[in-house]
């Protein structure tokens, strides 16, 4: 059975599905800008044959979104997820990543080499690739201080995370709008400003 769950690391509520009890345990890591919802296909799958964790990253989906005096690099969320497996109980853990969650994972196995029962990294964010131009794109809306500009510019955001979403998928036509809903759902419902989440009542997230 599917359970969802939250730790606190650090003063942050972190959003996690976990299923499965059996077999070596596993902590997927997901992409930017996504959530746990993209690795639950494949937790789903694999999780009568090992015990898996499937997280939201801070900053995005279901976990907390801290705006100040947090440092959102490989490293510090490597730290996050050798914290997350103190509290899971584990020594280590296979550990798995797409994307940014590729360059964490990478982070994770150098830093805690011991702590790594085996690496998976797709498509890793590293060296010079990183931030791609959609990326970019939309961290400048982080520039933007006048309020009535920055309403302009997000206006039609759903629509560009849509398109950025498409993208990143190998076949188009496999990402349903039902998968959209999902993946849309933190950026449309969630008061960033007050650093909200469905772990403090601010959101009313998409049922999985």
């Amino acid at each position: 059975m599917l359970k969802k769950l939250q730790a606190e690391v650090d003063g942050q509520k972190i959003f996690y599905l976990q299923k499965g009890k059996q077999g070596p345990p596993i902590i997927f890591i997901h992409g930017v800008p996504t959530s746990s919802y993209q690795w639950l296909p494949v937790q789903n799958l694999v999780s009568s044959y090992v015990t898996t964790y499937n997280i939201d990253l801070i900053g995005m989906g279901r976990s907390s979104k801290p705006l100040t005096n947090w440092d959102y690099s490989f490293k510090n969320d490597a730290k996050i997820i050798a914290a997350l497996m103190d509290k899971w109980g584990y020594e280590k853990m296979i550990v798995a990543g797409d994307d940014w969650g590729g360059g964490i994972a990478l982070t994770f196995a150098a830093l805690y080499p011991k702590r790594t029962d085996l690496l998976i990294s797709i498509d890793p964010v590293a060296y010079h690739q990183w931030p791609v131009a959609e990326i970019e794109a939309i961290g400048r809306l982080s520039k933007i201080h006048d309020d009535g500009e920055f309403q302009k510019a997000v206006l039609d955001f759903p629509s560009k995370i849509s398109m950025v979403l498409r993208e990143m998928v190998y076949k188009p036509g496999t990402l349903t709008s039902r998968d959209l809903v999902h993946y849309l759902e933190p950026f449309e419902t969630v008061d960033y400003e007050k650093g909200g989440s469905l772990l403090n009542g601010d959101a009313g997230y998409a049922q999985l």
